[in-house]
């Protein structure tokens, strides 16, 4: 379930006169943030279907924000208005789009992922890295940590978001310079861990990827700390 498929869920899923479930407004702005901008890009490149479709994000935008305007102390919300048919419409047209975008997170690739976070805390104890980049590296972890748990109400989107940007994260500490020995830890960190999550959303599904090491793929761009200083 990609973030459009989420928005239409949660305006679908109460209004049978029903109070409906409830959810995170902050997840609804999130997805409902995604769903917009998608539509925009889609737009921007003679989407015609998008051009029509991004004209119903606003009224979204003012429906769900009128909803939590109501009850904001509880950071949920619960639809309580219909759908019209034109915003149900733009939604699928947004859905269609992020199709193809969206990672599939089967329970495989979640345990692996699982595996992946647990083992994080523990090896940035062992890294000379900025402790503002180990405080960040632990703040995304725990996102992705929450969009596990949650993963039954939202599904694919935030999981996928939340794991991109670790990995991002993560892509960027192994080139940050550090000791030889520390610098080898993480990258055998990223073969044993990370690679396992990555499944058909290779990291290096731009250069070819045909089943090389992480440490062969990072190596040409990391100088270890002590080759750094004789070099100079």
């Amino acid at each position: 379930m990609n973030s459009a498929a989420f928005v239409l869920n949660f305006f679908l899923n109460g209004f049978d006169g029903s109070e409906g479930e409830q959810f995170k407004y902050s997840d609804l702005v999130t997805a409902l943030a995604d769903v917009d901008n998608s539509l925009t890009t889609a737009a921007a490149n003679g989407d015609e279907e998008a051009k029509l479709a991004i004209q119903c994000i606003n009224g979204l935008w003012d429906s769900i924000t009128t909803e939590f305007s109501q009850h904001p102390s509880t950071g949920f919300i619960t639809a309580r208005f219909s759908l019209n048919t034109e915003s149900q419409m733009a939604l699928r047209i947004a859905e269609r789009i992020l199709a193809a975008k969206v990672g599939e997170y089967s329970p495989e690739r979640r345990d692996s992922i699982k595996k992946l976070i647990e083992g994080i805390p523990e090896l940035l104890s062992e890294m000379t890295l900025p402790q503002e980049l180990k405080l960040y590296v632990l703040r995304l972890t725990r996102e992705v940590e929450t969009a596990l748990e949650e993963y039954a109400v939202t599904s694919d989107f935030k999981l996928d978001l939340a794991f991109s940007r670790l990995q991002t994260c993560l892509n960027t500490v192994a080139v940050v310079p550090k000791p030889e020995e520390e610098q080898g830890k993480f990258i055998t960190f990223l073969n044993n861990k990370l690679i396992p999550c990555l499944m058909a959303v290779s990291l290096f599904a731009d250069i070819g990827y045909t089943g090389i090491e992480t440490y062969q793929f990072f190596a040409p761009r990391i100088a270890p700390v002590s080759q750094q200083t004789s070099a100079q």
